[in-house]
């Protein structure tokens, strides 16, 4: 029998291809939380790849999942390390998924587009369900403030 993993709450974006730091997110696997620990210098794929098998985890449906969760999760670290706040949202959007409240975040400099279909994926969503998320996020967006001009130059 497989087990689908829950997503780990976790906040923040980084591209990692190993671990410079041990980082561990903890997965709802069977309704128990178990510990996904990588070391460093370990790859995260390699790391969600050996998770899924030890625990009979299908790895199509997980592995991206759970690198995202640690990629987030090494992003925090990096950030408190760093001593830097964390970015905060130009938009958090809730969402419901499944019964369950989701929260897409929308930062500055992000391609919306990209952003939804990330989400997407990460939550196993069609393209008609995409498409939703991206009009509601372009509402947001458009709903936002522009930014005031401090000083003019003649």
């Amino acid at each position: 029998m497989k087990f689908v993993c829950a997503m780990v709450a976790v906040v923040a974006l980084a591209l990692v291809v190993a671990s410079a730091q041990a980082v561990q997110v903890n997965v709802n696997v069977n309704n128990s939380l178990v510990p996904l620990s990588v070391e460093r210098g370990q790859s995260f794929i390699d790391a969600a790849r050996s998770f899924c098998s030890t625990y009979g985890v299908d790895p199509n449906l997980n592995v991206a999942r759970l690198v995202s969760a640690l990629e987030r999760e090494s992003a925090r670290q990096n950030l408190e390390n760093a001593g830097v706040e964390e970015p905060k949202p130009l938009v958090s959007l809730p969402l419901e998924v499944r019964g369950e409240l989701r929260t897409l975040n929308f930062y500055e400099g992000q391609d919306a587009f990209q952003v939804v279909k990330h989400f997407a994926s990460q939550h196993n969503l069609g393209v008609a369900d995409q498409q939703l998320i991206n009009q509601a996020l372009d509402r947001e967006l458009r709903s936002q403030p522009p930014a005031r001009i401090i000083a003019q130059v003649p």
